[in-house]
């Protein structure tokens, strides 16, 4: 049983009993455009901010959940001796829920002693940066109540770098303006020492009541709030004293404590009081003047409610589970979550500035391949902007789609990225058969980094506005399609190997912590994922040439350097070979290229692609096979040592070893099968079908990389990765391991809704040691596991431009009859349901008949798939609301 429980599964709200006994619970806030982002815990902690640059309130951290600091709150000043403060960080025996639903919260709070129900509703604005906090306070004694309120909010007013970049330097340059309707601060500049500038940006705290009276003051500073106490025992709230009268305060660290009339309520009357906190550039009169009363407040909050809901519903499933159902709509609204948070800004992503990482770009996108198509293609085709000439990448994505070299301008190459946007682009082209996009041109990346981070460009550094194009030796900018793109990200890392033979680990693959091997070390598991993509291009030529008689590819001249079947073959067994070829193809393209194309026939270049993938293949097996242990070596280290296997009479494993050689798809099933029984033996957890990343090595591996000096089961040093986990199940289903597959999908599940997780509905980045989850709301494992649900679980899927039914669903999934799935197909609404009158499981059905709004489909049942014309489906999908019936037996 989770902590939480469902309160309306239609309106995607839940509710905790007493959530304050969990210390580390927390919820994000936004809007559906990003234009200001939150998080709040049970205590009313957390933080407030439009960027890095911008928060209103203190960065917070998953550490700062109980300090005060973090707190947006409110006293209650009834008497001397009775004074409340409506977190409940401060220590009480109230009864307290807490209920949240997309995307809002609300703490229901009982206070026995002055009989007083106390309702704190907090949730974003669609059309506005600014967090409203909606408080209710209910009389429910007999006799009538009269209190002070007093808002108690600190504020930073700055950017994050400021906690320790001259912290009490930036306050002397805020500039407080009070009123009686709260506080606006505006700093004079944003300090910057490489370079000051002029600050535009006002921060803001209004509040009033539901009788919209003014305040009758404001401590606007630190200093003045607390006096002689601190911020648990605030000199100004113990002693009632009267805020100081200023229109204006220079130079202050400063708070919000807005101190309202003395409020009356009779028996059973209710007052609602209303904080709007802020950040803009405009004037924040105007923005508030939209919020200013009950009313304008209550329709924003049904507005807000009502554009989440819709985004929540986007995939809805019925498997007669309401519990594993209404986890799976939340699971479907964490990759919207990323894409505006990025990988930053909630408790436990501190390590972030905003936008989101490279894998994050194409991997939010996979399960909006087969519900948006149409609403992806100019993100998709924008992506690839990102893509160097030396097969490289820039590494993060701000809001607004423009690329950044690195996050903490450090200079690294990740080995694994050249395999990901081949992987999401034919999930888009198998969806729709837009082939034309292969040839659509887009410019590449370039900025200071040269030869995959091994060269620096000073000279560019030195530019005050670089645009961060590539140019050719006339200065002008380089355009070239996407499929040529394509094939130099995954051509570079073929020869761009290491001792063994393998492909270099650089600076670490997708794991991030294998940072330590930049010079020696290999990765194998990705060197199956290349084998694979170099494998399903040559099939995508193979289908060009066959299928649209495309007979030659357009590609940039200096990439025929890496086509050296049709020059000069090399040894691929000699890794010095492979890096000289490639050395000169950097070289060459080091600063710029010719500006020149070549045009190369199809079936010459299939033929080269085919003999780079199929030597992979087969060194990996050779070479990297463990036979007598059942798994495959993933990894060398930077003294060129085998990472994997019996070494020190103690067996080391790696879960993505095994899982990227069964995603691939390159290596018989028998070999999955050895494999699924040696991480069932060494990584599975007990009595679950989840896998933790690693043995433990019980070595701190300074020749691989940080992640052996993390605490075991933490991180990716041995926690069960949810991320992982899923895409070892999506690689089992593909091979037809689907009870396999599915006991991981189910164990997940379990995890994430056991109180030992103490988390929210959502999937979290990974569960420790005691099963806690950690990182919840920003993980990749989301679009994953919608993707593998639709496609492989429910079977609908697409393949050059046909679209596909193969449903995989094993018996236990059955709680009833049907199952069914609702998701947007040709733009239109699709209600998918399976009919299994004897609740037969997968492979024990076929499918019988298909109809599509009544109408039967007509084929040669029974099938175990069944494929339809993209043409046929969008005629047959005639209404608004459609239903396609699936009867298996």
């Amino acid at each position: 049983m989770s902590i939480w429980k469902i309160k309306n599964k239609e309106e995607g709200s839940f509710y905790v009993e007493n959530p304050h006994h969990y210390s580390e619970i927390y919820f994000p806030l936004t809007n559906t455009q990003g234009k200001i982002f939150s998080w709040i815990s049970p205590f009313l902690s957390g933080d407030i901010k439009t960027s890095f640059d911008n928060y209103l309130t203190y960065p917070a951290t998953i550490f700062d959940i109980k300090n005060p600091f973090s707190v947006r709150s409110l006293w209650l000043y009834f008497r001397p001796d009775k004074i409340l403060n409506l977190s409940p960080l401060w220590p009480t025996s109230d009864k307290i829920i807490l209920e949240a639903g997309p995307l809002w919260t609300k703490v229901i709070r009982e206070n026995k002693e002055e009989k007083i129900l106390i309702e704190i509703i907090n949730f974003i604005p669609e059309d506005a940066p600014l967090e409203i906090i909606w408080v209710k306070i209910t009389n429910k004694d007999s006799k009538p109540k009269s209190f002070i309120p007093i808002s108690s909010i600190p504020l930073f007013c700055r950017s994050a770098n400021n906690i320790f970049d001259h912290r009490h330097v930036t306050s002397l340059l805020n500039r407080a303006f009070i009123s009686r309707k709260g506080i606006i601060v505006k700093p004079t500049l944003i300090f910057d020492e490489r370079g000051h500038q002029e600050n535009k940006t006002s921060y803001f705290v209004f509040g009033f009541t539901n009788q919209s009276n003014p305040l009758s003051g404001v401590f606007s500073n630190l200093e003045e709030f607390i006096g002689r106490g601190s911020v648990f025992y605030p000199e100004s709230v113990f002693s009632n004293k009267k805020p100081q009268i200023k229109k204006i305060e220079i130079g202050k660290e400063n708070f919000a404590g807005l101190k309202f009339k003395r409020q009356s309520l009779n028996s059973q009357e209710a007052l609602n009081l209303f904080l709007i906190m802020g950040i803009t550039e405009a004037n924040p009169y105007k923005i508030v003047k939209n919020f200013n009363s009950p009313q304008k407040i209550a329709k924003a909050f049904q507005k807000s409610k009502s554009a989440w809901v819709k985004l929540f519903k986007r995939i809805n499933v019925d498997t007669k589970d309401n519990k594993f159902d209404f986890w799976i709509n939340w699971v479907g609204l964490q990759p919207i979550l990323r894409k505006l948070f990025g990988c930053s800004f909630l408790a436990h992503f501190d390590y972030g500035k905003g936008g989101r990482g490279f894998r994050d770009l194409w991997q939010d996108l996979l399960n909006l391949t087969i519900t948006s198509p149409q609403d992806i293609k100019k993100e998709l085709i924008n992506n690839f902007r990102s893509l160097r000439i030396d097969g490289s990448n820039a590494t993060i994505i701000t809001k607004e789609g423009a690329f950044i070299s690195d996050r903490n301008k450090i200079s690294r190459v990740w080995s694994d990225h050249g395999v990901w946007p081949y992987l999401t682009l034919k999930a888009y082209l198998d969806r729709t058969g837009d082939y034309k996009t292969l040839f659509r041109k887009v410019e590449f990346f370039r900025d200071h980094q040269l030869k995959r981070a091994q060269e620096v460009d000073i000279n560019f550094l030195k530019k005050e506005r670089p645009d961060y194009f590539l140019r050719d030796k006339f200065g002008r900018i380089y355009k070239s399609t996407i499929l040529d793109h394509l094939l130099i990200q995954n051509l570079v890392p073929f020869f761009n190997a290491g001792k063994k033979g393998n492909i270099r680990l650089e600076n670490a693959d997708w794991n991030d912590a294998l940072d330590m091997a930049e010079k020696w070390g290999e990765t194998v598991a990705f060197s199956c994922m290349y084998a694979k993509n170099i494998k399903d291009l040559a099939d995508l030529l193979e289908y060009l040439l066959k299928e649209k008689n495309i007979k030659k590819i357009e590609l940039t001249k200096e990439v025929k350097i890496l086509l050296d079947t049709l020059s000069s073959k090399i040894n691929y067994n000699n890794p010095q070979e492979k890096r000289k070829l490639l050395e000169k193809y950097l070289e060459k393209t080091k600063t710029a290229v010719e500006g020149k194309t070549i045009k190369i026939n199809t079936s010459s270049l299939m033929k080269d692609l085919r003999r780079k993938a199929n030597w992979l293949k087969e060194h990996i097996e050779k070479k990297e096979w463990l036979k007598e242990l059942g798994f495959f070596n993933g990894y060398y280290d930077n003294s060129s040592g085998r990472v994997e296997g019996k070494i020190k009479n103690k067996i080391r494993l790696l879960l993505p070893s095994q899982t990227f050689a069964i995603m691939s798809g390159v290596f018989s099933r028998t070999k999955t099968k050895k494999i699924w029984t040696a991480i069932s033996n060494y990584l599975k957890e007990k009595e679950l079908y989840a896998f933790r990343l690693n043995t433990d090595f019980k070595e701190l591996k300074l020749n691989l990389g940080r992640a052996f000096g993390f605490s075991y089961g933490d991180k990716e040093n041995g926690s069960v990765f949810s991320h992982m986990n899923i895409m070892l199940a999506y690689g089992l289903y593909k091979q037809d391991f689907v009870k396999e597959g599915s006991k991981i999908i189910n164990s997940l599940f379990k995890l994430a809704t056991n109180p030992k997780s103490q988390i929210l509905p959502c999937i979290p980045e990974y569960f420790n040691l005691e099963h806690k989850g950690l990182y919840p709301y920003l993980t990749g494992s989301a679009s994953w596991l919608i993707y593998l649900l639709i496609t492989e679980v429910f079977g609908i899927k697409f393949n050059q431009g046909k679209f596909i039914i193969e449903p995989k669903l094993v018996k236990e999934q059955f709680k009833g009859k049907t199952l069914s799935l609702q998701i947007n197909l040709q733009g239109k609404k699709v209600k998918i349901i399976y009919i299994n009158p004897k609740k037969k499981g997968w492979p024990a059905y076929s499918i019988r008949k298909i109809r599509i709004n009544g109408k039967l489909i007509p084929s040669p049942y029974p099938l175990r798939k069944i494929e339809l014309p993209l043409s046929h489906l969008s005629k047959l999908l005639s209404l608004s609301n459609n239903t396609l019936e699936v009867e298996i037996d």
